[in-house]
């Protein structure tokens, strides 16, 4: 899957994944991730979070975040169900999702209302059976209505909001198949290289260079399993400069080799 910072505004989308690295990104839509399978590392802002199975969060809108099954230490993430709502599917939540951030944001398994885990579970297999919006947006609202009750909540702060950071993310998800430096992202965004780097640092937790090899090894990753491009072809379209970093990059994230990974997708 493309990382960029998405604007959903019309449909529920439900994804089961089995294997996935889901680089730092936003959107302005609601995240629900529930471990079925296995586990899963989650990131938000500056927060790591292992999820178990049965373990369940909300991501809020505009806030940093990313997750991977890709974790040595951490047995494999079988299947994870991630449903990505609309504000405009909230209802009488929405603006309580706008203003607020919850102060821890998973519920364990064992404290995890069953309705929600039915819900989750149901709108996995609904995204088999038939993709109804209807039914996405029932179990969506039933899963709101168990789990902001069980959340504490704080105001979001004006220092918060993503700002810089959405607009440096915006420019490399449009330009991520080019040639692009941190100083081209500083000319770009009017800041110094510097300010940039501390950014990196301080928000997201990575580096430049290491952020945009990601976001590239994510679009190949998603050309991999959905096209039958050769391999050759796809490292170039996504921006690497040679195979041998896209294979090296490709490896760390994903712990096999663009022809493994093409092999087990089959």
């Amino acid at each position: 899957m493309e990382i960029k910072i998405q604007k959903h505004q019309k449909k529920i989308r439900v994804l089961t994944l089995t294997d996935f690295v889901f680089p730092n990104h936003l959107h302005n839509a609601i995240e629900m991730i529930y471990v079925a399978e296995g586990s899963a590392m989650l990131r938000i802002q500056e927060k790591n979070i292992q999820m178990n199975a049965g373990d369940f969060t909300i991501i809020f809108p505009n806030i940093i975040h990313g997750f991977s099954s890709a974790a040595a230490d951490m047995p494999p993430a079988n299947k994870l169900i991630l449903c990505i709502v609309p504000l405009v599917f909230c209802g009488p939540y929405t603006q309580t999702l706008i203003a607020n951030l919850p102060v821890e944001p998973y519920i364990r398994r064992e404290h995890l209302p069953k309705n929600i885990s039915y819900a989750m579970t149901e709108l996995a297999q609904e995204s088999f059976d038939g993709q109804s919006q209807t039914v996405y947006s029932a179990l969506a609202q039933l899963i709101l209505a168990r789990y902001v009750p069980e959340i504490p909540l704080r105001k979001l702060t004006t220092a918060e909001h993503p700002n810089l950071t959405e607009q440096m993310m915006h420019y490399i998800s449009a330009h991520f198949q080019e040639k692009i430096t941190l100083s081209d992202l500083s000319r770009e965004l009017c800041v110094s290289p510097s300010t940039l780097s501390h950014l990196f640092s301080e928000k997201m937790h990575t580096h430049f260079r290491h952020y945009l090899n990601s976001i590239r090894a994510d679009y190949a990753a998603q050309q991999i399993r959905t096209t039958n491009l050769p391999i050759t072809q796809i490292w170039a379209d996504a921006g690497f400069e040679s195979q041998r970093t896209f294979n090296r990059v490709f490896q760390e994230l994903y712990h096999v080799t663009p022809t493994q990974y093409r092999d087990e997708i089959r």
